[in-house]
């Protein structure tokens, strides 16, 4: 009888958890350009700027972090997502949290060179937008700034230490793929794996 308490207890914390986790979504709106664009935030190498203003029809937010093997070792992949998708979508890697400014301008020369990359050294963009984890993924409807997906970009991951051979699932891509082909989105949240990001 305890056993089947307490796996009941697990499940019931587990809906919780994604509940929380994806608090963001169904029909959240997300985007508000009158306060979006006025977030202070740098460019790798310290100066200060804001986000900029795209007229693409979505916009993906990945959060990333020198630091997090995974962000490294995801930049491939997002650089090949970007030539993919980049004529109708806007990439923005955003870095929350300080971090030493040669960290920052050779992790984007190494890794994302071809990515537009910001540095959130207050975390007020990164709590607006609930962000947990690097790598971590959202995608936004530049429309109407309802969220479309939140969380990882595939099932690579298993943890922040250990992968798969292969992938078998494509969140982000598929995501994309069927917004900007107006198919119903059948995944719009998947629990990001990555390094958590400090709140401070």
């Amino acid at each position: 009888m305890k056993k089947i308490f307490f796996i009941t207890f697990l499940l019931a914390q587990s809906v919780n958890v994604f509940c929380q986790s994806s608090s963001l979504l169904k029909d959240k709106k997300v985007f508000n350009k009158d306060i979006f664009f006025t977030y202070n935030l740098q460019l790798p190498a310290g100066t200060k700027t804001h986000l900029p203003v795209s007229s693409k029809k979505l916009l993906v937010f990945v959060f990333l972090s020198p630091e997090c093997p995974l962000s490294k070792n995801y930049s491939l992949k997002l650089s090949d997502i970007k030539k993919k998708y980049d004529e109708h979508v806007s990439f923005i890697g955003i870095i929350p949290g300080e971090f030493d400014t040669k960290e920052v301008v050779e992790f984007q020369a190494d890794y994302l060179p071809a990515w537009t990359i910001f540095r959130d050294n207050t975390l007020k963009l990164t709590h607006y937008l609930q962000g947990k984890v690097t790598p971590e993924v959202i995608v936004v409807n530049n429309q109407n700034g309802l969220l479309v997906y939140k969380g990882a970009i595939d099932d690579w991951a298993v943890s922040p230490g250990k992968t798969k051979s292969h992938y078998s699932n494509f969140y982000l891509e598929n995501a994309l793929s069927n917004f900007l082909n107006n198919k119903k989105i059948l995944i719009s949240y998947h629990k990001p794996v990555g390094c958590f990001i400090n709140d401070f």
